[in-house]
């Protein structure tokens, strides 16, 4: 009786991490990814707006 109950619960528990574990991955993924993003948009901004500044707009039809 507890040999086929631990087997069950090892099975129930793989099956739920087996799921939840690529999810929880995805979602930690696009928590970190989308601020980074962000902030290297916000970045390239910048180095386009100095670079505009320099005289140098070739930079912004690249990124553009």
């Amino acid at each position: 009786m507890s040999d086929v109950h631990l087997k069950a619960h090892a099975g129930a528990s793989w099956h739920y991490g087996n799921i939840i574990l690529p999810l929880f991955a995805a979602f930690l993924a696009l928590m970190v990814f989308l601020p980074g993003m962000i902030y290297a948009n916000s970045i390239l901004v910048m180095l386009n707006n100095r670079m505009a500044i320099a005289g140098r707009g070739d930079a912004a039809m690249l990124l553009s």
